[in-house]
């Protein structure tokens, strides 16, 4: 279980992904994770965050661009992108498109990372 501040957290989620579940800090309203001990790992400066998946989750900061952070808090990949649902079907668009399918598609995270 959870061991959380309620003074500051209005929400916290009850899954966890990589150890961290999503934070909604009650006076900003902004988004982060905390993990099992209620401590926050990645800081709720975000307007909004997704699940965790090979260690990155997507993030939105305030200007509605999205970026990944990794499990520490860091972030992996600048928040340059939109994003947009089309019904199941995903579209990560910045200066060009990024990944249109069903999830983020690994390929194009890599790309972004550098790694290929």
């Amino acid at each position: 279980n959870v061991i959380l501040d309620n003074e500051k957290y209005k929400f916290v989620g009850k899954y966890f992904n990589y150890g961290l579940a999503m934070a909604q800090d009650r006076k900003t309203e902004l988004w982060g994770y905390v993990d099992g001990q209620g401590r926050e790992v990645v800081r709720c400066v975000w307007r909004s965050v997704g699940h965790f998946s090979e260690y990155l989750a997507g993030v939105q900061n305030s200007n509605g661009k999205l970026g990944f952070v990794d499990v520490k808090g860091e972030l992996a990949i600048p928040c340059k992108w939109y994003v947009m649902d089309f019904g199941g079907i995903s579209c990560f668009g910045g200066d060009s498109i990024l990944c249109v399918g069903r999830i983020i598609c690994m390929a194009a995270v890599w790309l972004a990372l550098g790694w290929v």
